[in-house]
């Protein structure tokens, strides 16, 4: 398994760039399903609203293999849940991805079968970036507004986006800033909004969830985003999310493409109940 710094204390905001996390993490190469063990670190700047995330190839640093910035602008999101490699029923990985505007970085680690599959190492550095950017994500299907790639996808919600988010790669194919939605309500599990994209004109979505009371938590995700000034600032990890963290929206998610698949790990079965939440 591999080894993980010790998170560091809170940045000072006085720090023009703070370091937040650093250890190895095994990345996953989602173009060719190879993992290699990489030194992480996680840095930045709370006043400015700058983060980066470098990947070296050992705690060296002298060698960056790639490095990518999070910001508001930038992060869609990030989800946790679990692979199982083809061929080996009982080998299970917990996988992490960092679901950026152009790239998608996804980190994994072993997990037995006796501990739920859960990569609690991976759930920490997830703690730690959503510290500073929280997100909620659903399972939908577009049903109008958006010509989707796949029958389903996931939509995710920060503080400043609504994105839409493909399963098969996990890669972003749409982003919508929250400042132009002129309206949205939920219906009979379908979620609606409306998209400003001219000084006089609209765009209308829908889109299914995968119950009313997901639908529901969509329109208060917004509700609570887009609060008039004034109110209590949005705490998105307040409340218990619709989809469980510690397992995959479905068992499609991150399940390679039908050319590959014998050479890439694919999604296991969700992890907890189906409980609705």
């Amino acid at each position: 398994m591999a080894a993980f710094g010790d998170p560091v204390p809170d940045m000072d905001p006085s720090d023009e760039c703070t370091r937040l996390r650093t250890g190895y993490l095994d990345q996953l190469n989602l173009d060719n399903g190879k993992v290699r063990k990489r030194w992480v670190v996680f840095q930045g700047n709370q006043q400015s609203g700058l983060f980066q995330m470098k990947i070296y190839k050992n705690d060296k640093e002298k060698l960056l293999k790639s490095s990518y910035t999070l910001t508001k602008e930038t992060l869609v999101g990030t989800e946790r849940g679990a692979l199982q490699k083809p061929k080996k029923k009982r080998e299970k990985s917990a996988y992490w991805a960092v679901i950026l505007v152009t790239d998608t970085v996804v980190f994994q680690e072993p997990a037995m079968w006796d501990q739920g599959g859960i990569g609690m190492e991976l759930r920490s550095w997830d703690t730690v970036v959503k510290s500073y950017f929280s997100n909620e994500s659903w399972v939908v299907k577009t049903l109008k507004g958006f010509v989707a790639p796949e029958f389903q996808m996931t939509l995710h919600v920060t503080r400043h986006a609504l994105s839409l988010v493909t399963m098969n790669p996990p890669k972003c194919c749409k982003r919508l800033e929250l400042s132009r939605i002129s309206d949205y309500w939920s219906r009979d599990g379908i979620f609606y909004f409306k998209v400003d994209v001219a000084s006089s004109a609209e765009a209308d979505f829908e889109m299914k969830a995968e119950s009313e009371s997901h639908a529901r938590r969509i329109r208060l995700c917004l509700d609570r985003v887009l609060a008039p000034v004034g109110l209590p600032p949005l705490d998105l990890s307040s409340d218990r999310p619709p989809l469980p963290s510690d397992r995959a929206p479905s068992p499609e998610r991150y399940t390679p493409s039908p050319t590959l698949q014998k050479k890439f790990p694919t999604i296991a079965p969700s992890l907890l109940g189906g409980e609705e939440l």
